[in-house]
Protein backbone atom coordinates (compact mmCIF):
# COMPACT_ATOMS: atom_id res chain seq x y z
CA UNK A 1 0.00 0.00 0.00
CA UNK A 2 1.43 3.38 -1.06
CA UNK A 3 0.25 6.81 0.07
CA UNK A 4 1.28 10.00 -1.68
CA UNK A 5 0.03 13.55 -1.97
CA UNK A 6 0.31 14.14 -5.68
CA UNK A 7 -1.61 13.90 -8.91
CA UNK A 8 -3.30 10.46 -9.12
CA UNK A 9 -2.61 10.35 -12.87
CA UNK A 10 0.82 8.99 -11.89
CA UNK A 11 -0.87 5.81 -10.64
CA UNK A 12 -2.48 4.95 -13.98
CA UNK A 13 0.16 2.45 -15.17
CA UNK A 14 -0.31 0.51 -11.93
CA UNK A 15 -4.11 0.35 -11.94
CA UNK A 16 -5.50 -3.00 -13.18
CA UNK A 17 -8.11 -3.26 -15.95
CA UNK A 18 -11.59 -1.99 -15.01
CA UNK A 19 -10.29 -0.77 -11.62
CA UNK A 20 -12.45 1.06 -9.08
CA UNK A 21 -11.66 4.49 -7.59
CA UNK A 22 -13.22 5.27 -4.20
CA UNK A 23 -14.16 8.92 -3.66
CA UNK A 24 -15.03 10.61 -0.33
CA UNK A 25 -18.69 11.24 0.49
CA UNK A 26 -18.49 14.80 1.80
CA UNK A 27 -15.60 16.67 0.28
CA UNK A 28 -15.02 19.01 -2.67
CA UNK A 29 -13.30 17.00 -5.39
CA UNK A 30 -10.44 18.10 -7.59
CA UNK A 31 -12.43 18.13 -10.80
CA UNK A 32 -9.40 18.48 -13.06
CA UNK A 33 -7.83 15.38 -11.56
CA UNK A 34 -11.03 13.38 -12.05
CA UNK A 35 -11.35 14.53 -15.63
CA UNK A 36 -7.76 13.53 -16.33
CA UNK A 37 -8.37 10.08 -14.83
CA UNK A 38 -11.59 9.58 -16.78
CA UNK A 39 -10.10 10.64 -20.09
CA UNK A 40 -6.93 8.57 -19.70
CA UNK A 41 -8.72 5.45 -18.43
CA UNK A 42 -12.37 5.27 -19.53
CA UNK A 43 -12.57 1.76 -18.06
CA UNK A 44 -12.35 3.09 -14.48
CA UNK A 45 -15.38 3.06 -12.18
CA UNK A 46 -15.77 5.92 -9.68
CA UNK A 47 -17.52 4.89 -6.47
CA UNK A 48 -19.06 7.24 -3.92
CA UNK A 49 -21.44 6.72 -0.98
CA UNK A 50 -24.45 9.00 -1.07
CA UNK A 51 -26.51 10.23 1.89
CA UNK A 52 -29.55 8.17 0.90
CA UNK A 53 -27.70 4.97 0.01
CA UNK A 54 -24.97 4.10 -2.43
CA UNK A 55 -24.26 4.95 -6.01
CA UNK A 56 -21.73 3.51 -8.38
CA UNK A 57 -20.72 6.47 -10.49
CA UNK A 58 -18.85 6.59 -13.73
CA UNK A 59 -17.05 9.32 -15.66
CA UNK A 60 -16.91 8.49 -19.33
CA UNK A 61 -14.59 9.86 -22.03
CA UNK A 62 -17.47 12.02 -23.26
CA UNK A 63 -17.15 14.27 -20.21
CA UNK A 64 -16.24 17.68 -21.58
CA UNK A 65 -13.66 20.09 -20.21
CA UNK A 66 -16.44 22.65 -19.85
CA UNK A 67 -18.01 20.47 -17.17
CA UNK A 68 -14.87 20.92 -15.11
CA UNK A 69 -13.84 24.46 -15.92
CA UNK A 70 -17.28 25.96 -15.33
CA UNK A 71 -18.53 27.06 -11.95
CA UNK A 72 -21.09 24.29 -11.75
CA UNK A 73 -20.56 21.03 -9.94
CA UNK A 74 -18.91 18.16 -11.73
CA UNK A 75 -21.65 15.96 -13.16
CA UNK A 76 -21.15 12.50 -11.67
CA UNK A 77 -23.71 10.38 -13.50
CA UNK A 78 -25.31 7.60 -11.41
CA UNK A 79 -24.79 4.20 -12.97
CA UNK A 80 -26.29 2.09 -10.18
CA UNK A 81 -28.25 3.14 -7.12
CA UNK A 82 -28.09 0.46 -4.43
CA UNK A 83 -30.06 0.17 -1.18
CA UNK A 84 -28.45 -0.83 2.09
CA UNK A 85 -27.13 2.38 3.58
CA UNK A 86 -23.54 2.92 4.75
CA UNK A 87 -23.21 -0.66 6.04
CA UNK A 88 -24.21 -2.08 2.68
CA UNK A 89 -21.73 0.24 1.05
CA UNK A 90 -18.94 -1.05 3.32
CA UNK A 91 -19.82 -4.67 2.51
CA UNK A 92 -19.75 -3.95 -1.20
CA UNK A 93 -16.40 -2.15 -1.05
CA UNK A 94 -14.75 -4.60 1.33
CA UNK A 95 -16.27 -7.84 0.10
CA UNK A 96 -16.40 -7.51 -3.66
CA UNK A 97 -14.93 -4.41 -5.27
CA UNK A 98 -11.85 -3.62 -3.18
CA UNK A 99 -11.09 -0.26 -4.84
CA UNK A 100 -7.60 0.05 -6.30
CA UNK A 101 -7.31 3.80 -5.70
CA UNK A 102 -8.79 5.65 -2.71
CA UNK A 103 -9.01 9.39 -2.03
CA UNK A 104 -9.06 10.41 1.65
CA UNK A 105 -8.64 14.10 2.36
CA UNK A 106 -5.98 15.13 -0.12
CA UNK A 107 -4.16 11.79 0.00
CA UNK A 108 -4.49 9.23 -2.76
CA UNK A 109 -3.88 5.63 -1.64
CA UNK A 110 -2.91 2.93 -4.12
CA UNK A 111 -3.92 -0.51 -2.87
CA UNK A 112 -1.98 -3.60 -3.82
CA UNK A 113 -4.12 -6.23 -5.58
CA UNK A 114 -4.93 -9.41 -3.68
CA UNK A 115 -2.92 -12.46 -4.72
CA UNK A 116 -5.55 -14.87 -3.33
CA UNK A 117 -8.03 -16.51 -5.71
CA UNK A 118 -11.56 -15.07 -5.47
CA UNK A 119 -13.06 -18.40 -4.32
CA UNK A 120 -11.78 -21.85 -3.28
CA UNK A 121 -11.47 -24.42 -6.05
CA UNK A 122 -14.03 -26.58 -4.24
CA UNK A 123 -16.68 -23.84 -4.04
CA UNK A 124 -20.12 -24.62 -5.42
CA UNK A 125 -20.53 -23.17 -8.89
CA UNK A 126 -23.53 -21.78 -10.72
CA UNK A 127 -23.88 -21.09 -14.44
CA UNK A 128 -26.22 -18.26 -15.44
CA UNK A 129 -26.46 -15.26 -17.79
CA UNK A 130 -24.61 -12.14 -16.68
CA UNK A 131 -26.79 -9.22 -15.60
CA UNK A 132 -26.21 -5.51 -15.09
CA UNK A 133 -25.92 -5.95 -11.31
CA UNK A 134 -22.89 -8.22 -11.89
CA UNK A 135 -20.76 -5.29 -13.00
CA UNK A 136 -18.63 -5.19 -9.84
CA UNK A 137 -17.96 -8.96 -10.08
CA UNK A 138 -17.01 -8.54 -13.73
CA UNK A 139 -14.63 -5.70 -12.84
CA UNK A 140 -12.95 -7.80 -10.17
CA UNK A 141 -12.68 -10.65 -12.69
CA UNK A 142 -11.07 -8.43 -15.34
CA UNK A 143 -8.62 -7.06 -12.77
CA UNK A 144 -6.98 -10.50 -12.60
CA UNK A 145 -5.78 -10.19 -16.21
CA UNK A 146 -2.90 -8.17 -17.56
CA UNK A 147 -3.54 -5.41 -20.09
CA UNK A 148 -1.50 -7.41 -22.57
CA UNK A 149 -3.82 -10.43 -22.23
CA UNK A 150 -6.91 -8.29 -22.75
CA UNK A 151 -5.35 -6.31 -25.60
CA UNK A 152 -4.74 -9.55 -27.48
CA UNK A 153 -8.53 -9.97 -27.34
CA UNK A 154 -9.00 -6.37 -28.56
CA UNK A 155 -10.16 -5.31 -25.08
CA UNK A 156 -8.32 -2.01 -24.63
CA UNK A 157 -9.30 0.49 -21.88
CA UNK A 158 -11.20 2.44 -24.54
CA UNK A 159 -13.21 -0.59 -25.63
CA UNK A 160 -13.81 -2.15 -22.22
CA UNK A 161 -16.82 0.03 -21.20
CA UNK A 162 -18.82 -0.78 -24.35
CA UNK A 163 -17.86 -4.46 -24.19
CA UNK A 164 -18.91 -4.67 -20.53
CA UNK A 165 -22.27 -3.05 -21.25
CA UNK A 166 -22.78 -5.51 -24.10
CA UNK A 167 -22.19 -8.69 -22.10
CA UNK A 168 -24.03 -7.38 -19.02
CA UNK A 169 -27.32 -7.59 -20.82
CA UNK A 170 -27.43 -5.11 -23.66
CA UNK A 171 -27.07 -7.46 -26.61
CA UNK A 172 -29.43 -6.41 -29.41
CA UNK A 173 -32.62 -8.44 -29.41
CA UNK A 174 -34.34 -9.68 -32.54
CA UNK A 175 -36.94 -12.41 -33.12
CA UNK A 176 -34.72 -14.43 -30.77
CA UNK A 177 -31.53 -13.70 -28.87
CA UNK A 178 -28.79 -12.29 -31.09
CA UNK A 179 -26.18 -12.44 -28.34
CA UNK A 180 -25.66 -13.54 -24.77
CA UNK A 181 -23.00 -13.87 -22.06
CA UNK A 182 -22.94 -16.69 -19.51
CA UNK A 183 -20.83 -16.73 -16.37
CA UNK A 184 -19.65 -19.34 -13.88
CA UNK A 185 -20.18 -17.91 -10.38
CA UNK A 186 -18.95 -19.23 -7.04
CA UNK A 187 -19.06 -18.14 -3.39
CA UNK A 188 -16.03 -18.24 -1.13
CA UNK A 189 -14.56 -16.65 1.97
CA UNK A 190 -14.17 -13.40 0.05
CA UNK A 191 -17.78 -13.35 -1.13
CA UNK A 192 -19.20 -14.13 -4.59
CA UNK A 193 -16.88 -14.32 -7.56
CA UNK A 194 -16.95 -14.72 -11.32
CA UNK A 195 -14.65 -17.58 -12.41
CA UNK A 196 -15.21 -17.58 -16.16
CA UNK A 197 -17.49 -16.36 -18.92
CA UNK A 198 -18.46 -17.22 -22.47
CA UNK A 199 -20.17 -14.93 -24.96
CA UNK A 200 -21.75 -15.45 -28.33
CA UNK A 201 -23.13 -13.10 -30.97
CA UNK A 202 -24.99 -13.61 -34.21
CA UNK A 203 -22.74 -12.69 -37.14
CA UNK A 204 -24.83 -13.85 -40.09
CA UNK A 205 -27.76 -15.94 -41.15
CA UNK A 206 -27.76 -19.01 -38.87
CA UNK A 207 -24.14 -18.23 -37.89
CA UNK A 208 -22.75 -17.12 -34.54
CA UNK A 209 -19.33 -16.36 -33.08
CA UNK A 210 -18.22 -17.31 -29.58
CA UNK A 211 -15.33 -16.53 -27.20
CA UNK A 212 -14.56 -17.32 -23.58
CA UNK A 213 -12.35 -16.17 -20.69
CA UNK A 214 -11.37 -18.10 -17.55
CA UNK A 215 -9.93 -16.51 -14.39
CA UNK A 216 -6.14 -17.17 -14.31
CA UNK A 217 -6.44 -18.86 -10.88
CA UNK A 218 -8.96 -21.41 -12.22
CA UNK A 219 -7.41 -22.48 -15.50
CA UNK A 220 -6.78 -26.15 -16.12
CA UNK A 221 -9.97 -27.25 -14.34
CA UNK A 222 -12.12 -27.79 -17.41
CA UNK A 223 -14.12 -24.58 -17.01
CA UNK A 224 -13.39 -23.40 -20.55
CA UNK A 225 -14.47 -26.73 -22.07
CA UNK A 226 -17.66 -26.65 -20.01
CA UNK A 227 -18.48 -23.11 -21.13
CA UNK A 228 -17.97 -23.99 -24.79
CA UNK A 229 -20.19 -27.09 -24.48
CA UNK A 230 -22.91 -25.01 -22.85
CA UNK A 231 -22.91 -22.32 -25.51
CA UNK A 232 -22.92 -24.90 -28.32
CA UNK A 233 -25.99 -26.53 -26.79
CA UNK A 234 -27.77 -23.19 -26.53
CA UNK A 235 -26.92 -22.19 -30.09
CA UNK A 236 -28.11 -25.54 -31.41
CA UNK A 237 -31.41 -25.15 -29.56
CA UNK A 238 -31.84 -21.69 -31.12
CA UNK A 239 -31.44 -23.09 -34.62
CA UNK A 240 -27.96 -21.88 -35.53
CA UNK A 241 -26.06 -24.08 -37.96
CA UNK A 242 -22.50 -22.74 -37.79
CA UNK A 243 -20.36 -21.47 -34.90
CA UNK A 244 -17.05 -19.65 -35.36
CA UNK A 245 -14.27 -18.78 -32.91
CA UNK A 246 -10.84 -17.19 -32.94
CA UNK A 247 -7.72 -18.17 -31.05
CA UNK A 248 -4.27 -16.68 -30.72
CA UNK A 249 -1.65 -18.81 -32.48
CA UNK A 250 0.30 -20.66 -29.84
CA UNK A 251 -2.55 -20.69 -27.28
CA UNK A 252 -2.40 -24.48 -26.97
CA UNK A 253 -4.94 -24.82 -24.11
CA UNK A 254 -7.62 -22.90 -26.00
CA UNK A 255 -6.86 -24.77 -29.22
CA UNK A 256 -7.29 -28.04 -27.31
CA UNK A 257 -10.65 -26.88 -25.93
CA UNK A 258 -11.97 -25.82 -29.34
CA UNK A 259 -10.72 -28.90 -31.17
CA UNK A 260 -12.10 -31.11 -28.38
CA UNK A 261 -15.49 -29.45 -28.91
CA UNK A 262 -15.46 -30.36 -32.61
CA UNK A 263 -14.10 -27.13 -34.14
CA UNK A 264 -11.88 -27.29 -37.22
CA UNK A 265 -9.10 -24.81 -38.02
CA UNK A 266 -10.04 -22.71 -41.07
CA UNK A 267 -7.17 -20.25 -41.57
CA UNK A 268 -5.99 -17.01 -39.99
CA UNK A 269 -7.38 -13.46 -39.99
CA UNK A 270 -6.45 -10.37 -37.98
CA UNK A 271 -3.69 -12.32 -36.24
CA UNK A 272 -6.07 -15.02 -34.98
CA UNK A 273 -6.38 -18.67 -35.88
CA UNK A 274 -9.93 -19.18 -37.07
CA UNK A 275 -12.11 -22.12 -36.06
CA UNK A 276 -15.49 -23.29 -37.32
CA UNK A 277 -17.96 -25.95 -36.28
CA UNK A 278 -21.26 -27.15 -37.73
CA UNK A 279 -24.18 -27.86 -35.42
Amino acid sequence: MVQVRRDPIEFLPRLPPAATVLLPSHQPLDRRQLLALAQARPDLLFLRCLDDGEALLTLGPALRAADVEGRGRLALRPRHLLPGGPEGFKRLVGGVLRPSLVLTGNTWTLRAPSSRPPAPHSARRTLRPLAFQDEWLLRRFLGAFSFQELKLRSLTPERLPAWMDLILGFFPKGPHHTGEALGIFASGSQGPALLGLVEWMETGSLTAETAYLVHPAFRGLGLGAGLVREVLGRLGALGYQTVEAGCLPGNAPMMKVLEGAGFDAVGRADGLQGYRRSL
